[in-house]
């Protein structure tokens, strides 16, 4: 079976959710099928779901009500710690799967939750996500001084990256999201701050409220940037020493093969597709625990990698693997089976 035209939802203005659905009309534009973007679409045979999109108010999965439609969807992240809304989710999921072309899953932790939950093995796709590798690469060293000298950093600081959104709602974001590690992160970086001098953490994204306040409370440094273009965040990330992730679940994040592409190690708890993608020791260094003590002993490995120029270019090999475009194979099988 070949697909020849879908519907998907228009763009949305969400964090990350932007890039991810214009990277995935590129995709599909790529494998020669014709989009349509439409919020509501009654006659279109095939529709593309983000699961964000069909959330309702009271925060559950509900498939549009028509019979003839066939759907691929996303799903993410949750349902690993037995959330309520995210079981309720997952049972609308496994009662609609009749109706359900293929769902795409980021991390091999969620394919094996769909099938724990009784969803068909052969909708579930596992898709990583893709970095741009044509906008995240490493710079030169003289290039990152004078980067930091451009942002007004000085040059004897050590730097540490948190790009995502950690605050709940679009707001100032002072009600933390828990699942994204803001207090595990901060309590990281206070015990940090006893052994690396000049420590200054750079922060990217909306809604930072919550861990700009514990910073302060600590008495660390940071930099917050409103990076939207992919090029100033590419350059924010040249700008790291280390990049640190102390999520509890995640999805991907797309932070990991960013920083990765850009040659920066990442110091991550084991979430998401860090488990599949990453090699401790090797690549990245993966936490196997959330307590900040752990962490912080995991970043100062950072330290003995710093000349290493083994370790630096298969940061950057291991993004390349994941470089846009080299899944498409995978992406045809998922539409096209």
């Amino acid at each position: 079976m070949r697909i020849s035209e879908i519907s998907i939802y228009p763009n949305s203005n969400g964090w990350a959710v932007s890039e991810t659905h214009k990277y995935m009309v590129q995709i599909l534009t790529k494998l020669g099928i014709k989009v349509k973007f439409r919020k509501f679409d009654i006659k279109s045979k095939y529709r593309y779901l983000h699961e964000r999109y069909q959330l309702n108010i009271s925060r559950q999965f509900i498939l549009p009500v028509t019979p003839w439609q066939k759907y691929y969807l996303d799903y993410f992240h949750g349902g690993i710690y037995g959330e309520k809304e995210f079981e309720s989710n997952l049972f609308s999921i496994y009662k609609s799967q009749k109706r359900i072309q293929g769902i795409r899953v980021i991390a091999e932790t969620y394919r094996q939750l769909l099938i724990e939950r009784n969803i068909d093995p052969k909708l579930i796709h596992k898709i990583p996500l893709s970095v741009d590798t044509k906008n995240y690469y490493p710079l030169e060293d003289l290039e990152k001084i004078n980067l930091r000298r451009e942002f007004n950093i000085p040059i004897n600081s050590h730097l540490i990256g948190s790009f995502q959104k950690d605050g709940s709602g679009w707001g100032e974001g002072l009600d933390p999201k828990l699942i994204k590690g803001p207090d595990i992160f901060v309590k990281t970086i206070s015990l940090l701050k006893k052994d690396i001098k000049n420590l200054l953490v750079i922060l990217t994204g909306p809604s930072r409220g919550y861990i700009k306040e514990k910073l302060r409370e600590i008495n660390v440094n940071y930099r917050h940037f409103q990076a939207d273009d992919i090029s100033l965040r590419a350059k924010l990330y040249n700008l790291l020493d280390g990049y640190l992730i102390t999520s509890r679940e995640e999805g991907g994040p797309n932070s990991f093969l960013e920083a990765m592409a850009c040659g920066i190690p990442v110091v991550t708890t084991k979430v998401g597709h860090t488990i599949d993608i990453g090699e401790d020791g090797k690549d990245s260094f993966l936490v196997d625990s959330f307590e900040p003590k752990k962490i912080s002993e995991y970043y100062l490995r950072i330290f003995d990698i710093k000349n290493d120029e083994i370790f630096t270019k298969d940061i950057r090999k291991k993004a390349l693997l994941y470089s846009n475009g080299n899944n498409l194979k995978i992406w045809k099988n998922f539409f096209n089976k």
